[in-house]
């Protein structure tokens, strides 16, 4: 099997949806076998308990990273291909600080609370009418509070292979080091907050 994978998997219009349907269908499964419907279990990363977002994400960033490389190694991806968007640092910043309030308050995040919804759970039925109601009031108030939110510090569209000038498999054993170091480490504060 040679060639970029985007051509051996003919992703035409018509098949788009049925890949994100699979691999939704995946990513879910993997999402409720972690146990990510249980919000007490989600927002323990925020009192030190359980780690399990933690592992679980960072995993998940590791191994599609080595994919990655491996794929591309083997003439299955072509990095020219995939489509980097413009970042900014300060919206994101403030983004991701609203989105951890949310996440401490609530227990979950968009994606878990459907895990939570589907599992039967209310407190993440009641999260998504909040995240409705989030999202029907920010599109009110966004032309005249948040649209000039969106673009702050902004940066180049480069990966960290162009902006640290590191070759891609340096970024990813650098990645799998700090899951040597920050595993055991993350196993040892669950056990000393898990009965506080």
């Amino acid at each position: 099997m040679t060639g970029p994978l985007y051509q051996i998997l003919h992703f035409r219009e018509g098949m788009l949806l049925f890949y994100a349907l699979v691999i939704g269908f995946f990513f879910g499964y993997v999402l409720y076998r972690s146990g990510f419907y249980n919000a007490k279990k989600l927002a323990g990363v925020f009192y030190l308990y359980d780690f399990s977002v933690y592992k679980v994400i960072f995993t998940a960033i590791v191994t599609a990273g080595i994919l990655l490389f491996v794929g591309s190694k083997v003439g299955l991806i072509d990095f020219s291909l995939l489509k980097f968007h413009k970042s900014y640092l300060i919206s994101s910043a403030i983004g991701g600080f609203i989105f951890g309030i949310g996440f401490i308050f609530g227990g979950f995040c968009p994606g878990t609370s459907i895990i939570g919804a589907v599992k039967g759970n209310m407190d993440a039925v009641a999260f998504i009418a909040g995240l409705f109601g989030g999202i029907f009031v920010w599109d009110i108030l966004y032309p005249y509070a948040f649209k000039g939110l969106n673009h702050l510090g902004a940066i180049e569209e480069k990966t960290l292979m162009e902006l640290w000038g590191a070759p891609y498999l340096v970024l990813i054993v650098i990645s799998l080091i700090i899951i040597v170091l920050t595993f055991p480490l993350a196993s040892r504060i669950e056990k000393k907050f898990s009965n506080k």
